[in-house]
């Protein structure tokens, strides 16, 4: 039986979830009225105990000078592939962090949480409202030690979600501290150059440092480099949730841990339900001793998921639905002629190679099927009036893709079965074009800028838009949780 205090073996679970627990804190705290926040805290911290003291047993690396090496190399390589990404703002930043500077420097600059009362454009108080859970945890630094301080604890943050993602990798595939598992996550994409020259573009007129993924006009799946270097917000706490999601022995805690991704991930909060689901069902059937599926309702309705449905979930979704931009419709080309056959040719070069490449070693697995479906269902949602949620919400899906290959590799190479390793490779090698040309994008114009003695960092854009924004008046949230700050 666990003792009942926190040991050294404790602390690695300890920070994953506080990766995963700050960020709602941190809200919780700036965002609603202490009636509110100082009781849900509570209960969130026992939540926390709980959630680590009985978090599942994974693979620890010995400590050994070969180790300690090895994980400084992955440290250093990670670090580098997030300063190139344009977090911080050391590196050139590509067109979205524009918004993205905006939204945190408001987030260190501004009293929470952020209320405009003299809007212009609508004519009304609104607050900024957004899924900015990421970026809460620099922007207290910012705060406390300025602007430049929490750029630099961005960086950082970032950086070390990254290492936890690796880590649970390597725990529950691997087993042993290797390099090449981070080298597939840096360079694991869809086959966008095979797409571009199916629909007989020729690929030479295609400059190496243009944005690839749109090659199908309507629909885009992002590689990894692309989430990290125009997303990583949305992207970071989805790759690391869905690890999270997957390490789990049983289902006591599924739900709080969807549920606390709202406030960083909405989008990819989505594919996340739907894999918590095929999580859930596979957890009760590996219960079955006698032939019979059984619906164990205390491993389901636990305290945990209950607060995390019931207080996070409702919490977070107050807060987000006084978005102005928060609608689900479909796309209006549902209707248009060759729709269907541009939908599947994206989605074998997207998704079905890599598939059927994998198929051997996961056929029974159920994991396979619930990212094949996820991602074809994906291109056919649109929220408001753009294809984000074909893009983020599929993120969920593309990294169980992507653990599905790291896995593939793994078991081909132990079994010699060179032919389905040399496919996968090759695969890998077609597809790697895409974040190669953002990683290649990222540096000319990192180099130019120094040359010319420009700003690296794209600067800030007005952030009282649509997207960003949600009308105070007649809004759950902010007329019965929020505490709102007096107006200047």
């Amino acid at each position: 039986m666990k003792k009942p205090h926190l040991e050294k073996k404790d602390l690695l679970p300890f920070l994953i979830y506080l990766y995963l627990f700050l960020p709602f804190a941190l809200f919780l705290i700036g965002w609603t009225k202490p009636i509110v926040s100082i009781p849900v805290l509570i209960v969130l911290t026992v939540c926390f105990y709980r959630m680590v003291m009985s978090f599942p047993e994974l693979w620890l690396p010995k400590i050994s000078r070969e180790n300690i090496l090895n994980i400084g190399l992955i440290l250093f390589v990670i670090f580098v592939w997030v300063y190139f990404s344009g977090i911080g703002g050391f590196a050139a930043q590509n067109s979205d962090h524009s918004a993205r500077n905006g939204i945190f420097e408001t987030l260190v600059t501004e009293k929470w949480p952020v209320v405009n009362f003299s809007s212009e454009r609508f004519g009304q108080p609104v607050a900024l409202v957004y899924y900015f859970g990421f970026w809460l945890p620099a922007a207290i630094i910012g705060k406390l030690f300025g602007l430049k301080a929490g750029y630099i604890v961005q960086i950082i943050w970032a950086s070390t979600g990254i290492f936890f993602f690796y880590y649970l990798i390597i725990a529950k595939y691997i087993k042993k501290i290797v390099f090449w598992p981070l080298l597939v996550v840096i360079f694991f994409s869809g086959l966008d150059i095979l797409g571009i020259y199916l629909l007989r573009h020729r690929i030479s007129d295609v400059p190496i440092t243009a944005h690839k993924e749109w090659w199908a006009v309507l629909f885009q799946f992002s590689s990894m480099t692309t989430q990290l270097f125009w997303v990583f917000n949305q992207a970071i706490p989805a790759w690391f949730a869905t690890l999270i999601l997957l390490v789990q022995k049983n289902n006591r805690y599924i739900a709080v841990i969807i549920a606390l991704t709202m406030i960083t991930s909405t989008l990819p909060f989505v594919g996340l339900v739907v894999l918590a689901i095929c999580v859930i069902v596979k957890n009760f059937i590996s219960k079955d001793i006698d032939g019979q599926v059984r619906f164990p309702v205390r491993d389901i309705f636990t305290f945990e998921n209950i607060f995390g449905v019931g207080v996070i979930g409702i919490i977070s979704f107050l807060f987000l639905k006084a978005n102005i931009y928060s609608r689900i419709s479909f796309p209006y080309y549902l209707s248009a002629r060759g729709i269907v056959l541009l939908w599947f040719l994206f989605y074998i070069v997207e998704a079905g190679i890599y598939a059927i490449a994998v198929w051997k070693y996961h056929k029974r697995n159920y994991l396979l099927y619930y990212s094949a479906f996820w991602l074809a269902v994906c291109p056919w949602v649109m929220v408001g009036f753009s294809a984000d949620f074909c893009m983020r919400a599929s993120i969920p899906a593309l990294v169980i893709l992507l653990l599905l290959v790291i896995d593939t590799i793994n078991k081909s190479y132990s079994v010699r079965d060179f032919r389905i390793l040399i496919t996968i490779i090759v695969i890998l090698a077609i597809g790697s074009y895409t974040p190669i040309s953002e990683i290649t994008r990222t540096t000319i114009n990192t180099v130019a800028r120094m040359r010319n003695n420009q700003p690296i960092a794209l600067e800030k854009t007005d952030i009282w838009l649509q997207q960003f924004s949600g009308i105070i008046k007649d809004s759950i949230f902010f007329d019965y949780l929020a505490r709102i700050p007096k107006e200047k």
